[in-house]
């Protein structure tokens, strides 16, 4: 049986801003536990439907560990602390301000509900906002009653407490104007049964507040989170991965479930849906996929005065925001308002096709590889490539310009320059950039007969002396300080002796030369990394028929990955490795890395978009914004890489 707590109406209490109470601080953990490194979230835990645990010892399990937590330490360590969040929430995700529209004029007695609200830190001031003249409060917990007098020793409006457990709440039909839930819904484990007790409850012209956790279910991670959140950790400083016990914990933290109250986010992944099925959506935000792996827990690092910590709080928000708009990463919570509804090919897993290459190079591979590319028709592939859509040529541009930076470092002309490029193939894209870099004659390496005759079908009459050499460039030596100008376009990648190459390469730059190259620098044999796979699948899912067909009209259901036997011998042998290598043998003068989503999103598709199509082009531009900010930050391994070095 419901025991009941109730106050009269006593001395006003001053006014609180709504950013304080919209209900973004009060989701509890217990203690923050020790990095668990070889935690991976089984398929059960993180997106399948949970099994029914209900049961009244475990109800009173729960009731037990609400009444005895102490939420103070929670709300200074949690992701909410964090004042910029707060205030960028307030701005796309203020449920307060809608609701208050919905329910209009006030004209007579307004009546609200709150369901699991433990001591309405956060629900009271809301409801008080909403102006309502009494109010009905549910929790399983004892001692609600106590701490809710503790935050407010006068209440003025009249509060109801009821004591029990809310999945077996019977309300009386339409007997409330407004109702508002603040992170409770996924301690729920009956959440049909509430929200269709929550719907019967409410006026005609009620609306139901909701900010909740939708998450999965017991808080772990799904797959996309944990991959970004792992790629993204380890880029941070030891200060922002301190627990508030002084612990640095070297892997992000996910809670055990043994943690966790006997209720915690029991069903969570299903709430959106139960919710959306059952009532009217007037608005719907949801969230922080990103903000809340990353920094629940570890709230109490950042001071926002700092200049480091704000740019990368910064650089999180747009991140979490792009990946939530866009499906790239499942969020976490969701703040919604509802009114009553009148009636009148397989999937990838991630880690599958990401493992380091073992050596494969030989004689009759190096022979095959020369074959491969000698019958290769580049036509097709430019046309349905990624880089087909302008948006991203336009883009790069602004941000990878290699040749600019480079004619700046040549500087004025004094004398023959000479120009070299290796794996070029007919030259479509070096013969241009060589000439932009005032170069009197080029030397040109490739393994493939044929290469010569198909550079002639693009520059019939070469104004600039070209010299063919067909040869395995692993196995180059080259003339020590005889190039002025180096020049790799998306070849390198097809070297297996890199670090050869590299010292070749060096060798033969004069003390003054450059060395520019535009690569692929991602997963061996253009595979996917577990993050790149993760948002890949979950971008794939969200988007229409017209942008998964292939040029020969199959729609894809599944995003697609080479099969390694349909590449040439060396595709991508060392891929992963070339920065590094590079990076250690020159001196950086530029470098911009890219497309750990355009590529794997767009590469084979590119002829689907039109970007004089609205929907298209804002598609283009999420996924370019989002790109860009998994680059920058490392939350996506980068797929290609423009760098300009010079001799070190």
């Amino acid at each position: 049986m419901a025991r009941v707590f109730a106050t009269g109406k006593l001395a006003a209490m001053g006014s609180v801003g709504i950013l304080a109470v919209a209900g973004f601080v009060t989701f509890y953990l217990c203690d923050v536990p020790r990095p668990r490194q070889s935690f991976q979230p089984t398929r059960q835990e993180t997106s399948s439907l949970s099994q029914s645990v209900a049961s009244e010892h475990k109800a009173q399990e729960e009731a037990a560990f609400w009444g005895k937590h102490d939420d103070r330490l929670q709300w200074r360590i949690s992701w909410t602390s964090i004042q910029h969040f707060q205030h960028e929430l307030h701005k796309v995700a203020d449920v307060g301000t809608l609701a208050r529209s919905l329910l209009g004029e006030k004209s007579g007695k307004r009546r609200g509900l709150t369901l699991g609200c433990g001591p309405m830190a956060g629900e009271y001031p809301m409801l008080k906002s909403f102006g309502v003249d009494s109010i009905e409060a549910y929790d399983t917990a004892e001692g609600m009653y106590q701490k809710f007098l503790e935050f407010q020793p006068n209440p003025e409006i009249p509060v109801t407490y009821h004591v029990m457990d809310v999945n077996e709440i019977h309300l009386e039909e339409g007997a409330f104007d407004v109702i508002y839930i603040q992170h409770a819904y996924h301690h729920f484990e009956r959440i049909e049964h509430v929200a269709e007790e929550i719907s019967k409850a409410l006026k005609p012209s009620g609306v139901f507040v909701i900010t909740d956790w939708i998450g999965p279910n017991f808080l772990q991670r799904t797959p996309a989170q944990l991959a970004v959140m792992n790629n993204l950790w380890h880029h941070m400083p030891a200060k922002w991965r301190t627990d508030h016990m002084g612990i640095v914990h070297s892997e992000p933290v996910v809670p055990a479930k043994e943690s966790l109250s006997p209720f915690e986010a029991v069903r969570s992944q299903e709430i959106k849906d139960v919710l959306d099925a059952r009532f009217e959506k007037r608005m719907q935000c949801v969230y922080a996929g990103i903000l809340y792996p990353m920094f629940e827990g570890f709230g109490h690092n950042y001071n926002e005065s700092d200049p480091v910590d704000l740019a990368w709080i910064q650089q999180m928000w747009t991140l979490d925001r792009l990946t939530a708009e866009t499906g790239a990463v499942e969020p976490t919570f969701m703040n919604a308002v509802y009114t009553k509804r009148m009636l009148n090919g397989r999937r990838l897993q991630p880690g599958e096709n990401s493992l380091l290459s073992q050596s494969v190079a030989s004689e009759h591979k190096a022979q095959e590889e020369a074959a491969f590319w000698g019958k290769h028709d580049d036509r097709l592939q430019w046309r349905i490539s990624w880089t087909s859509i302008q948006h991203f040529q336009h883009e790069l541009h602004k941000v990878a310009d290699v040749g600019t930076l480079a004619r700046s470092l040549l500087g004025e002309k004094s004398g023959k320059r000479r120009g070299l490029t290796l794996g070029c193939g007919p030259m479509a894209g070096e013969y241009p950039m060589l000439k932009s870099f005032g170069v009197d004659s080029i030397e040109a390496y490739d393994t493939a007969e044929g290469m010569y005759q198909k550079f002639l079908e693009f520059q019939p009459n070469p104004e600039i002396p070209v010299t063919y050499h067909v040869m395995d460039v692993n196995e180059i030596h080259l003339e020590e300080g005889a190039f002025d100008v180096i020049y790799i376009q998306h070849a390198y990648h097809h070297f297996e002796r890199i670090e050869h190459v590299a010292e070749e390469i060096s060798k033969a730059l004069k003390p003054s030369g450059v060395f520019v190259i535009t690569d692929w620098i991602g997963p061996n044999f253009l595979q996917r990394t577990p993050a790149q796979l993760a948002v890949m699948n979950n971008l794939w899912h969200h988007m229409p028929a017209k942008w998964r067909t292939d040029h020969m009209g199959i729609v894809h259901s599944e995003p697609v990955v080479p099969a390694k036997e349909s590449l040439s011998p060396f595709e991508a042998v060392r891929s992963q490795e070339i920065k590094d290598v590079l990076d250690a043998r020159f001196e950086k003068r530029m470098q911009c890395v890219y497309a750990g989503i355009l590529y794997p999103m767009f590469e084979g598709f590119g002829h689907n978009y039109n970007e004089s199509d609205p929907e298209d082009l804002a598609w283009i531009q999420h996924i370019w914004a989002l790109d860009r900010i998994c680059a920058v930050t490392g939350a996506i391994e980068a797929n290609f890489m423009n760098a300009v070095y010079i001799k070190k």
